[in-house]
């Protein structure tokens, strides 16, 4: 059965220069691999740019459409701030809860 787990770091989990904040995995819990072409990650990350300012950036993941069990595409967008960033993830859970049948 396909799984989505929510990642809520608002506590404030740092990884080097950024902080992943909000965001979530989806997997199958019987070890194949996500259909084709399914979203398998979303996060809203925040990178420090200085003592002041972040840039935010949502990154997400995508099972390859043609590769292996094992390729994936990464991709990255900028966003203005973390309320967006989080609305937009929001927004992708929500899009591939409905795709899959997974309930919320």
């Amino acid at each position: 059965m396909i799984q989505i787990h929510t990642n809520d770091f608002v506590s404030g989990e740092e990884y080097g220069d950024s902080q992943v904040v909000y965001g979530f995995v989806a997997y199958d819990d019987s070890g194949r691999s996500m259909p084709k072409g399914s979203i398998t990650s979303y996060n809203a990350t925040a990178y420090k740019q200085n003592a002041v300012t972040r840039r935010v950036i949502v990154e997400f993941s995508i099972q390859s459409p043609t590769g292996d069990s094992s390729d994936f595409h990464n991709y990255s967008f900028p966003c203005l701030d973390m309320t967006q960033a989080v609305a937009i993830v929001d927004a992708a859970r929500a899009s591939l809860e409905a795709q899959l049948g997974v309930p919320s």
